[in-house]
């Protein structure tokens, strides 16, 4: 996650910042989404 740090400090462009916060959210997204669902289709359904 220093990717949006680094362009904000490289740069000083919110331009730049915005383009590495979208990226980084890209990245991770995926994997919340995935985690997400196998939490929540992991218990057993009396749980």
């Amino acid at each position: 996650m220093t990717l949006p740090l680094l362009a904000v400090t490289v740069t000083g462009s919110l331009t730049a910042l915005a383009g590495a916060l979208l990226v980084a959210g890209m990245a991770t997204a995926p994997t919340m989404v995935t985690g997400m669902t196998m939490c929540s289709t992991a218990p057993p359904r009396g749980a």
